[in-house]
């Protein structure tokens, strides 16, 4: 998260490189995970 900066598509972009999902896959997760953190 550090690296990130709190910036979601910068979130998303490097979960998407690390896993090589798809955007909408990465994006629906981090929805998920962001909506259980609260």
């Amino acid at each position: 998260m550090d690296q990130i900066n709190g910036n979601r598509e910068q979130l998303e972009g490097k979960l998407q490189e690390r896993y090589g999902k798809s955007k909408d896959e990465v994006r629906k997760e981090v929805d998920d995970w962001s909506s259980n953190q609260n």
